[in-house]
């Protein structure tokens, strides 16, 4: 057996796929939700291992011509491993590994041994520019889930959310794909942000990849900060229900799309009228997973919106995620008291964790 022999049972939160031990996960989250504290574990782990990129795209804090707005920062090496080793003492299934962009850190392919060493799964989320060169030496070192963000197949679409050549993205795509037709096992996802000005290009998008075998998942646009260009969030609310009732009648007709329909129904709300959250929701991802910030920030929330709980050069992991401040947050999240976010790692997982088609 391989640690790849456990996926199933967390591929759900991976990729929205269907995992055949996940119900027990399921059952085993939503029994904490009761609980004055939790019991179990987090079953995922996010990591910003850099917050520097090679890439310049127009939404995110972590642009290249933004240098100077954040201190940029990576986890040296030796904290990397310990922060690894202390997730596998405390029972985490899979890591992902994230920035900024991870793949312009020479040691990646040694953290991703790290992870595997300890029967950890990893999954790398990369903007694909590096990874025509990477994919082979990352496979040989365990990564067997890559996941590409890609806005746009249109090369000037592209480089006008991006900054940055489509060319090697693509390249990089083959690359992998080249390994998927040798190792079943290998797994691509593709994740766009749908903004106003590439939402009418996700059909021909889920037809380009679902003919190569590879899944897409989306995300739509948030504007958490004030350098977020408004243009991106001006949809026009025809074409955004259009393509949004597409997407659903095309995940139903067998088209390579994972995110599940439950998300994917609440986009027509979220960009027409910029209602967040769906009524009655229960953001459950703090029961589920935690989040590691390239300074060592513990966070319970990918958007930033509780603040940190602790950093791990003070505290364990352990204690953080069964300390007082963490219990307090992952109530406050149960019950929307933030601005609220619809990102793939909180609402989908939500969406998985209740069931929902």
């Amino acid at each position: 057996m391989t640690i790849y022999d456990y996926v199933d049972d967390i591929k759900e939160m991976l990729f929205g796929e269907k995992g055949v031990g996940f119900d027990a996960a399921r059952a085993s989250i939503r029994a904490e939700l009761g609980k004055e504290l939790v019991d179990m574990p987090p079953q995922y782990m996010m990591m910003k291992i850099t917050n520097y990129c090679n890439s310049d795209c127009v939404y995110c804090k972590h642009a290249r011509s933004r240098a100077d707005k954040e201190q940029k920062q990576e986890i040296p090496l030796g904290n990397l491993e310990k922060i690894i080793d202390d997730a596998a003492a405390l029972g985490i299934r899979a890591i992902s590994l994230s920035g900024g962009e991870p793949l312009v850190r020479n040691d990646i392919e040694q953290i991703v041994r790290r992870i595997t060493a300890h029967r950890i799964v990893p999954a790398l989320l990369t903007n694909g520019c590096l990874l025509k060169e990477r994919a082979q030496s990352l496979y040989e070192s365990g990564l067997r889930y890559f996941v590409i963000s890609l806005d746009s197949l249109d090369e000037h679409d592209y480089f006008a959310q991006r900054r940055t050549p489509l060319t090697p993205v693509l390249e990089g795509i083959e690359a992998v794909r080249r390994l998927m037709e040798k190792d079943e096992s290998v797994r691509l996802h593709i994740t766009p942000v749908i903004t106003a000005k590439n939402i009418g290009q996700m059909e021909d998008m889920v037809r380009h990849f679902s003919a190569k075998g590879i899944s897409v998942q989306f995300s739509p646009y948030h504007r958490f900060t004030s350098h977020m260009r408004d243009e991106l969030a001006e949809f026009d609310a025809d074409e955004a229900n259009r393509v949004t009732d597409r997407l659903i009648e095309m995940k139903r007709e067998g088209y390579l799309i994972a995110n599940s329909i439950a998300f994917l129904r609440h986009f027509k709300a979220f960009m027409n009228e910029g209602k967040i959250l769906p009524d009655g929701y229960s953001c459950l991802a703090g029961y589920a997973t935690v989040y590691v910030d390239a300074y060592e920030n513990v966070l319970p929330c990918w958007s930033g919106s509780f603040g940190p709980v602790d950093n791990l050069k003070d505290n364990s992991l352990s204690d953080i995620w069964y300390g007082e401040k963490y219990t307090e947050l992952r109530k406050r999240m149960a019950q929307c008291r933030c601005p609220g976010c619809w990102l793939l790692c909180t609402g989908e997982l939500t969406m998985l964790i209740n069931g929902e088609e």
